[in-house]
């Protein structure tokens, strides 16, 4: 009994592609989060700059969250 192809691909993009694909897409959001704005932002003190940081992320995430 042959499987068919498209539970092969399903299967190997669940697994493999899906998890890869986010570990790239959550490192480059959390890079630029962490490595550009909060370097930035820490210009205005060190307590305001992560505050500030945490405001814009949760206005950023807000309609995701709503979802």
């Amino acid at each position: 009994m042959d499987i068919p192809t498209y539970l092969v691909a399903g299967f190997l993009n669940t697994t493999i592609i899906g998890p890869l694909l986010g570990l790239v897409i959550a490192f480059g959001e959390e890079y630029g989060w962490r490595g550009y704005l909060q370097g930035e932002l820490v210009k205005l003190g060190r307590v305001k700059g992560v505050l500030w940081v945490g405001v814009i992320w949760g206005v950023w995430h807000a309609p995701a969250v709503a979802m």
